[in-house]
């Protein structure tokens, strides 16, 4: 008979309250970072669980929950009725889970489908929205982004893939080795202009090492280095370009007397990637993981790093924790002699009680930046740069 309490029928019961429990957790995320859930997530677990404190997920909270107590019911289940499945004939012991199984592919395609429907109508009402004709669960898109997956289902994203770790490589090691032809000098000769100032060995075996045509080091006063990278400020919000719709009057009127840059890319949504440009120059692609979190250290002549072989004092400052996206090891990489972030003002004696959304209020972060600078003009002779990475900007805004 239709047992849905035996064995097979509750295990299928268990995959997919799972399933449907991380398909909404899996839209919850697509909702905060513009993705679904995927393999390389799961480098960053614990900055996700950092970043899910930050913000109003009662539901979710709610559905973690249920879905834990019914995994717990179930398995309790699973291994009581173990005699009883025993004694059923084959057809009995499938027959169930069959049923299951036709149920979570409908269910599965339903979703699809929903979301199909809901692109469609999205294309009837905004006039830029494009389709994806890639859509699918968030489930189906995890399963799809693991490495088998990826090798077997996707062989051209995968040799793409691998042809850049053979340039990176000998980019990294300055070898001399057999690129793919993708790479070959006569196709990078035609892609990129000559650079002033420098000249390449036109070595097939040697792209993008480019020499400086001479090397001049001016004796001139080294100065002192700042910069204010702004949380969740866009080029639009300013006067810049828009005036009448300027948010930042203040930043207006110092731009209004300083050099303005009007093509500068930070590239990311991503914060840690955003440095990573504008410190080395360098754009990071891996847009479902950031490079400080696969690979922890940057290898590469970044601002800092630069400034620091000249003989400067390197600093960075940030108001929440400098272990969110694996900052303590990254960015020394980068070439920052020192961290200061939530843990040393908490350290210092600073109470959590004043915290803004994430972490320390900027007014504080630059009460102890300004204080930090006065001390070291006072006590040595040494140019510093430094880099203060401003937060109070950062959602949620429920304060």
């Amino acid at each position: 008979s239709f047992n849905i309490f035996n064995r097979w029928s509750t295990l299928f019961l268990l995959g997919i309250i799972t399933s449907l429990s991380f398909t909404i957790i899996s839209i919850q995320f697509y909702q905060y970072f513009g993705g679904y859930i995927g393999y390389e997530q799961l480098f960053m677990f614990n900055d996700l669980l950092g970043a899910i404190k930050h913000n109003s997920h009662t539901s979710l909270i709610i559905l973690l929950i249920i879905s834990i107590s019914l995994l717990l019911i179930g398995w309790k289940i699973f291994t009581k009725n173990i005699k009883i499945t025993q004694q059923l004939s084959g057809w009995q012991k499938w027959r169930t889970p069959l049923i299951y199984f036709v149920a979570a592919v409908f269910t599965f395609q339903a979703h699809s489908q929903y979301y199909v429907i809901q692109q469609i109508s999205e294309l009837h009402t905004n006039e830029d929205a494009t389709y994806n004709f890639n859509i699918e669960t968030p489930t189906m898109y995890f399963v799809r982004s693991l490495p088998i997956f990826v090798r077997f289902m996707n062989k051209e994203s995968y040799n793409s893939v691998a042809k850049l770790k053979v340039l990176a490589s000998a980019l990294k090691n300055k070898t001399k080795v057999k690129l793919p032809k993708e790479y070959h000098f006569d196709n990078f000769n035609k892609l990129l202009t000559p650079y002033p100032g420098y000249h390449h060995q036109k070595n097939i075996l040697e792209p993008l090492l480019f020499s400086p045509d001479e090397i001049k080091k001016a004796k001139k006063e080294k100065r002192n280095i700042i910069i204010i990278a702004l949380e969740s400020v866009r080029a639009y919000e300013t006067g810049l370009f828009e005036k009448e719709y300027s948010l930042t009057p203040n930043l207006d009127m110092i731009a209004s007397q300083a050099i303005v840059a009007s093509n500068f890319y930070s590239t990311s949504r991503t914060t840690v990637q955003a440095e990573q440009a504008f410190l080395c120059s360098a754009l990071d692609f891996a847009n479902k993981s950031p490079y400080s979190v696969k690979a922890g250290k940057f290898n590469g002549n970044c601002l800092p790093k630069l400034l620091s072989e000249e003989g400067y004092n390197t600093f960075w400052y940030h108001g929440y924790s400098k272990s969110f996206f694996n900052r303590e090891q990254f960015h020394p990489s980068l070439g920052f002699n020192t961290l200061y972030s939530k843990e040393n003002f908490l350290k210092d004696g600073y109470d959590e009680d004043l915290d803004i959304g994430w972490g320390v209020p900027d007014k504080i972060t630059l009460r102890k930046v300004f204080k930090d600078m006065l001390i070291q003009n006072e006590a040595e002779n040494t140019p510093f740069f430094t880099q203060i990475l401003t937060l109070t900007n950062h959602q949620p805004f429920n304060w």
